[in-house]
């Protein structure tokens, strides 16, 4: 691995493949060399870059605005003579950055490196003084935006060091690509009370939430009060529960989904968000989350109205909601409702007896197609329109449920009818991991099921054991068998006892098929009795000459052309 040269702090230094434990950035403190664990050693320690200054003053001398982010408060700070030093700092990516496409490590001290920087007040900041300030007076630093453009920051790490003062941070992107962030730097900086983060439209942490998602900031806990956060497309319920720790937060704004685990139901409760212990929490905002609220005895998760189904084959069960508990002194609430979120009327009669005012937004329109699909505005609608609406897209989908089951069973019953002999499964009580039969396209082979059925007619999960495919898997090519979802009338606990049923496969993968018995050889195909000739296949005489012709018309023409008849006149 290469080691920074750490004789400049934007720009003028070469990095090439950077290890997360190699990287300090000129008298910041931006790498985690000296932290405790690591074991890198750095020595290559120069006093100028491969660039040279005289490159970094022409650029300079473009005029450009700045910009004093969104919220941050902005001041000085003198500190004995000289100039002043910046309060709050702009960090921004170049617009004629040499590279081109992502940077390969992605970490913060990589982004300084070709980063531009502002303050309100003072325009554009020289390189040289800004490098000199920082390793002077960084700790003066209180307010930081950082602007990644189009092309996110991946790691945080070695903020703290750089910055030990922050007070408030506001990092955005306008990156759309799918992301997988290291958040835990942000929880290094203990003295921050106001963190903004607008990352990646389609940032993934659901894997891994300890590190990207909202558990990694954690140790901020104690001391911030503002967090916004967003957009987590891909996150899971339980990440929002550290949540519950912030107990300074005044200000609360997460964007991102709270996917709950489906294999959770009223026995067996999801995520509970408790928010209770938030005495100082002031505003709260939701945008693309779920919530409903408990039971009125426990506090498990309240079922859902619509879930009275006994059937989940029509599509993959809907996941349990997380259940929502405020504080009482919270007077207001809003939800954000984009991409299918939703909030119960359960949970909306529950704010209402406890004061608590829920404002609900929509989408006004949509921007975009397929997973860049961008909410192009909100409106804001009334609990009792959500659910009117809520009410009519239920009967649709109850219509089409009915009418794809019709289709189904009428499939079913010609399925078995094709069998002579072969009557419906009366099998129940399926027990996960249990050795099955199905009948499925015709014919019978074994499986395993995967998922206990809730009621005895609900639908039965079970993978079956096809003849060996390959397919594409997370971990390259592998056998890939995709999941039936059967009726419990094709499901038997017992292979059916017919003769006409035949062992087509061996070994592992045995199908049986139906074999029609052979019956009684057709009768064969009598042979069609001579007709009696036509008139146009009877032979012809002419009787002036004598020739025989081989019909009458042939006759009439010989007639015509050899003895100049006239006939039919």
């Amino acid at each position: 691995m290469g080691c920074v040269d750490r004789g400049d702090l934007f720009g003028d230094l070469q990095m090439s493949q950077i290890s997360e434990d190699e990287l300090d950035v000129a008298g910041l403190g931006l790498g985690v060399a000296g932290l405790e664990g690591s074991g890198s050693d750095c020595s290559d320690v120069s006093g100028e870059g491969a660039f040279g200054s005289e490159l970094f003053e022409e650029e300079e001398s473009e005029s450009e605005g700045c910009s004093s982010g969104d919220g941050l408060q902005i001041g000085m700070v003198s500190d004995g003579p000289g100039p002043a030093f910046p309060e709050a700092l702009h960090l921004a990516r170049r617009r004629n950055s040499f590279d081109c496409g992502y940077d390969e490590d992605g970490s913060l001290s990589e982004f300084l490196g070709t980063c531009r920087a502002s303050a309100p007040g003072r325009g554009r900041i020289l390189r040289r003084q800004l490098r000199q300030q920082l390793r002077e007076q960084a700790s003066g630093v209180l307010n930081l935006e950082i602007d990644s453009g189009d092309r996110s920051v991946f790691s945080f790490h070695g903020l703290a060091q750089g910055f030990p003062n922050l007070r408030q941070l506001l990092y955005k992107t306008t990156d759309c690509l799918r992301v997988i962030y290291d958040l835990r730097g942000f929880g290094s900086c203990r003295n921050l009370r106001s963190l903004k983060l607008q990352l990646s439209f389609q940032t993934m942490c659901e894997e891994e939430p300890a590190r990207c998602g909202v558990t990694a900031l954690k140790p901020l806990a104690e001391t911030l009060e503002v967090l916004e956060i967003g957009r987590l497309r891909f996150n899971v319920a339980e990440d929002l529960e550290v949540l519950q720790s912030f107990r300074q937060l005044k200000v609360l704004k997460y964007e991102g989904v709270n996917e709950g685990s489906s294999e959770s139901s009223n026995d067996a409760p999801g995520s509970i968000l408790d928010l209770r212990q938030l005495s100082a929490l002031q505003e709260l905002e939701f945008t693309e989350t779920s919530f409903t609220a408990p039971r009125e005895t426990g506090q498990g998760t309240a079922a859902s109205e619509e879930d009275s189904s006994d059937d989940e084959c029509w599509m993959c069960p809907r996941p349990s909601l997380q259940v929502l508990m405020l504080p009482e002194h919270l007077k207001s609430v809003t939800f954000k409702h984009q991409y299918g979120s939703r909030i119960t009327p359960a949970l909306r009669r529950l704010l209402r007896q406890h004061g608590c005012s829920c404002q609900e937004f929509v989408p006004e329109d949509m921007v975009g197609r397929g997973t860049l699909n961008f909410v192009g505005g909100f409106k804001p609608q009334t609990g009792a329109q959500i659910e009117a609406k809520e009410e009519a897209e239920k009967e649709k989908r109850r219509l089409r449920k009915e009418e794809l089951r019709a289709k189904q069973d009428q499939a079913r019953a010609m399925a078995f009818a094709q069998v002579p002999g072969l009557l419906p499964s009366s099998d129940t009580g399926f027990e996960k991991g249990e050795e099955v039969y199905i009948f499925e396209e015709g014919s019978f082979r074994q499986g395993t099921v995967e998922r206990k059925p809730k009621k005895s007619t609900s639908s039965v999960w079970v993978q079956p054991k096809y003849p060996g495919r390959r397919g594409f898997g997370f971990q390259g090519l592998q056998p890939f068998n995709p999941m039936s979802i059967l009726h419990p009338s094709c499901v038997f606990r017992e292979l059916p006892v017919l003769d006409s049923l035949q062992l087509c496969g061996g070994g592992e993968t045995q199908v049986w098929r139906h074999k029609p018995s052979m019956g009684p050889p057709p009768a064969k195909r009598r042979r069609c009795e001579a007709s009696e000739p036509t008139e146009t296949s009877r032979m012809a005489i002419c009787e002036t000459c004598g020739k025989q012709l081989r019909s009458v018309q042939g006759l009439k023409q010989h007639r015509r052309d050899k003895h100049g008849e006239v006939l039919g006149i």
